[in-house]
């Protein structure tokens, strides 16, 4: 026994004079492979298109963090934001289409520009130009950056200005009674805002006029600012107990209910769809388990004519945002066409036209899209797309008078966004004519995921180019506008993403073609409207977060355009492999000359991927990531 006491003891000390070092090698081998980690991330990055996405907490460690065990402090963006486009492949259906794009310009190894020698132009040694804001990224006038977490420099005025700002975006789409209310009791507000900004609620779950300030003050700083801020965030988080603390409540509020959809509008500004989409199904399933959305359970719970029709709004609200997000994120929808027995919205013509519209669209993706189909070369049916037709035509013609647009004025006139008379107006007819265009793109793109399908129907590839070439002109003329524009980019550029994903495509595949002889003419021999839609986010990528997501989204594909002499480099015109490239006009304005770091990455090695040349079933995986069965509303893409 006292030999085995004598030998532990030993042992002991030993394991105490060797664990320093020992921990100091632990800490340097930890340390090497996060840089190996690092370094095969960035590597994949440049020969594949990224791989499927998992949260950050899972699959992610920030690099800016010090992996020995401490953590410094990180910068004020958050990592939700900075990496949005990474961690989620920025959740939006065009982000399967560009992972198709990226990939099968990578397969084509027949460089036309001159990338070996970057020359003076580019710089090499990391530096970056100050520069000035671009143009179009000013605050609209008479707004200020709340960049700040102090609320003293708030005023009455303040409040009322950002809740204008918060109904000139949102609220015109999905009106909120509490909006009046709010505004009334301002000052009231405003002062136990002051004082409840650092509380933490006593009762999670409870929802009043307060927290419901909070965030809507949250969300119109966002989109005053172009992104987050400290302010935004400290609203956010003094109110998000409130919204996690209810999980297992029996009932929910009117008034809370209304309090989710505004955070559910927060976390779309920040670009995390799965968040929006989580709430936003929170609060339609209580609905329903409520029995609200039950005509006859809605007039027995609120006999109140008026308070019932305030309601009838939020849940139809519900529904089309239940559609909106899941279909933007992939994610399936949780209330169904049969769960709903409700009468349409009352006063609030753009959300009834947005109910008819998500109905419209799931019935035609379903019934249109079908990946069996496209894998085997087919194109849908010519019967299927003229019904589809006429119902989008129906659509447009039931449209109330207040809100139905005239396509012929917003293409082609220059005044119609110059001097608007009715801004409110001018805003809801043009956000329904692109979604009108967006519902066509969406149904018309999987055409370009699977090749022979596309070979088959070279006229509807050309008939979506058009209407996706379209979109982006009438967005960069709204552009024009900085006040229409800026606090409402975040709704907008889901359009311009999604018709930049079909130019895209449609290049990739005349790029492929060029390959093949006998080849036919090319789909989209003028690119101009795609630098077009480039330089519109880059002018804006500077001050809004929403714009340089999409820039860092669209990175490895404009690489590859780049490369092929397709698209030109910010400094030097390539010889492309079109003649059409050459002439396309820069309408990028002031531009960043690091942005040409990126145009050239030293670390891209343009002659180390290896794929087989055009097959039409090489892109059949992709397609499994994209799309489901036609009858399966899982995955199914943004066209809201």
């Amino acid at each position: 026994m006292p030999d085995r006491l004598h030998s532990a003891l030993d042992t002991t000390l030993v394991t105490s004079e060797v664990q320093p070092e020992s921990s100091t090698l632990f800490a340097t081998i930890d340390d090497l492979q996060w840089q190996l980690k690092d370094l095969k991330t960035k590597l994949s990055h440049t020969s594949r298109p990224p791989p499927p996405a998992f949260p950050a907490s899972i699959n992610t460690v920030p690099s800016d963090i010090v992996r020995n065990g401490t953590e410094e402090k990180q910068d004020s963006t958050p990592q939700s934001q900075s990496s949005a486009s990474e961690v989620y492949g920025d959740v939006r259906s065009f982000a399967y289409s560009m992972n198709t794009a990226d990939s099968r310009l990578s397969s084509i190894r027949e460089p036309t520009a001159t990338v070996d020698t970057p020359g003076d132009h580019i710089k090499t040694d990391g530096s970056e130009d100050t520069l000035s804001s671009p143009p179009g990224s000013q605050l609209p006038a008479g707004t200020q950056d709340h960049n700040t977490k102090d609320l003293e420099t708030f005023s009455v005025d303040t409040v009322t200005q950002l809740l204008d700002t918060f109904q000139s975006v949102f609220g015109v789409l999905h009106p909120l009674s509490q909006m009046e209310s709010l505004k009334s009791n301002a000052s009231i507000l405003l002062r136990a805002l002051r004082r409840s900004l650092w509380t933490q609620p006593t009762r999670p779950g409870e929802c009043g006029l307060l927290e419901i300030l909070k965030i809507t003050l949250a969300v119109s700083l966002i989109a005053q600012s172009g992104g987050q801020t400290d302010l935004a965030r400290a609203l956010y988080k003094s109110v998000e107990p409130v919204a996690s603390g209810a999980t297992f409540c029996t009932t929910i509020s009117y008034d809370f209910r209304t309090f989710l959809l505004l955070v559910a509008f927060y976390h779309f500004e920040n670009g995390d769809l799965v968040l929006g989409c989580r709430t936003i199904m929170f609060a339609a399933r209580t609905a329903v388990e409520q029995g609200l959305y039950r005509r006859e359970k809605l007039v027995n719970s609120i006999p109140n004519q008026q308070q019932r029709e305030s309601t009838i709004r939020l849940l139809w609200s519900l529904f089309v945002l239940d559609r909106q997000f899941n279909f933007a994120a992939g994610l399936p929808q949780h209330l169904s066409d049969s769960d709903i027995d409700l009468p349409l919205p009352i006063d609030a013509p753009y959300l009834t036209a947005m109910c008819h519209y998500v109905i419209l669209g799931a019935h035609a993706w379903n019934t249109i899209v079908d990946r069996n189909t496209l894998a085997l070369g087919k194109a849908p049916s010519k019967q299927a797309l003229t019904y589809f037709r006429y119902q989008l035509d129906q659509w447009h013609r039931d449209l109330d008078l207040s809100i139905r647009f005239d396509a012929t004025v917003i293409e082609s006139d220059d005044v119609f966004f110059a001097n608007p008379v009715d801004e409110i107006g001018l805003y809801t007819q043009t956000l329904l004519y692109l979604r009108c265009n967006q519902i066509q793109i969406v149904i018309l793109r999987p055409i370009l995921i699977y090749h022979q399908a596309a070979q088959d129907s070279p006229e509807l590839i050309v008939e979506a180019v058009d209407i996706a070439k379209k979109s982006i002109r009438v967005l960069q003329r709204m552009a024009e506008n900085v006040d229409l524009y800026k606090t409402k980019q975040v709704i907008l550029h889901h359009f311009l993403s999604s018709a930049l994903a079909l130019l895209f495509l449609a290049v990739a595949y005349d790029a492929e073609n060029q390959k093949v002889k006998n080849a036919g003419p090319a789909l989209m021999p003028d690119i101009s409207e795609m630098q077009m839609g480039l330089d519109l986010i880059d002018r804006h990528r500077a001050t809004s977060e929403s714009a340089d997501r999409l820039w860092k989204c669209f990175g490895p594909p404009r690489q590859q355009l780049i490369r092929l002499g397709i698209l030109r480099s910010k400094h030097r015109q390539p010889d492309g492999l079109r003649s059409s490239s050459a002439n396309t006009a820069d309408i990028g304005g002031h531009q960043d000359v690091s942005d040409d770091l990126a145009d050239f990455d030293p670390q891209f090695d343009y002659g180390q991927i290896d794929m087989e040349p055009i097959n039409s079933l090489q892109w059949l995986d992709w397609g499994d990531t994209v799309f489901t069965e036609s009858t399966d509303s899982f995955g199914m893409p943004s066209w809201m």
